[in-house]
C-alpha cells in the first residue's frame, strides 16, 4: 500500500466483492494482504519489529537500505535470496501480528479481517503488514 494506492480503494473492494461472488464455496477465502510502501518492509519484519513511515521515495529507501545492510546481497527480484530471507518467516509473522495490534490504539476497526477494517488500513496511511494473515491460513491447512 502506498499513499497514491488511498484513492483506488473502492475499485479494490469492487474487484475483492466480484472475486467473492464467484466461490462456489463459501468457505474459500478472499482476502486483501497487504504491506505498507514497499515490499522491503515486509522482508525487513523477518528481522526486526519496526514501523516507520514509509510514504516518501526517501522513506522508501531508508528502508532498502537497512535491509541491505542485514542481507548485502539483496535485489529486487532475486528469489534465491528473497528464500534466504523467507527462512526467517516465523519472526515476520510475530512482528507482522504486533504491526498490526499496535494499530488498535490508533482507531484499528478489529483485528479480524474485515472490509471495514482493511478500507481503514488503506486509507490511514500508517505503517503495518498483514501478510502474516495468509502464512497462518496456510500453515493451519497442514
Amino acid at each position: 500500500m502506498e499513499t497514491k494506492d488511498v484513492p483506488k480503494w473502492d475499485s479494490r473492494l469492487k474487484i475483492i466483492r466480484h472475486l467473492r461472488s464467484l466461490r462456489k464455496d463459501s468457505n474459500i477465502k478472499v482476502r486483501l494482504l497487504m504491506t505498507t510502501g514497499c515490499i522491503e518492509y515486509w522482508l525487513m519484519l523477518h528481522y526486526e519489529m519496526l514501523a516507520p513511515s514509509i510514504q516518501t521515495p526517501e522513506e522508501k529507501k531508508r528502508v532498502m537500505d537497512r535491509l541491505c545492510a542485514r542481507v548485502p546481497e539483496y535485489e529486487k527480484g532475486n528469489a534465491a535470496v528473497t528464500s534466504k530471507i523467507a527462512k526467517n518467516y516465523p519472526t515476520a509473522v510475530k512482528n507482522a501480528q504486533r504491526t498490526i495490534s499496535n494499530l488498535l490504539a490508533e482507531g484499528l476497526p478489529g483485528l479480524e479481517d474485515s472490509d471495514e477494517r482493511n478500507r481503514w488500513l488503506c486509507q490511514k496511511c500508517l505503517t503495518f503488514s498483514n501478510v502474516h494473515e495468509a502464512i497462518d491460513f496456510l500453515l493451519q491447512l497442514r
